[in-house]
């Protein structure tokens, strides 16, 4: 694939998830709001929190996808890679 393509379909893969954390999070936090007068600052918080979460994340993920040693991590998430120079 081009790699102009490939960008081009990673940052369409962040804005599709961060559109859709951003109704999540919004939603969700409509509903916990402890009285009705706090909904506008809950969504707020919610909107922040589901893009602070989700978009890093993704982008992590996308990248991932292409870095060795983060492929490894993919299949061993718990295991410390470390290169060694023979």
């Amino acid at each position: 694939m081009i790699a102009a393509g490939r960008r081009r379909r990673e940052w369409r893969i962040v804005a599709i998830v961060a559109a859709v954390s951003l109704v999540i999070g919004s939603v969700f936090a409509w509903f916990v709001a402890p009285t009705p007068s706090a909904r506008p600052a809950s969504l707020l918080i919610g909107i922040v929190n589901g893009l602070l979460v989700a978009v890093p994340a993704t982008l992590l993920e996308l990248r991932a996808r292409r870095i060795g040693w983060m492929r490894a991590l993919r299949r061993l998430p718990f295991l410390v890679v470390r290169r060694q120079n023979i």
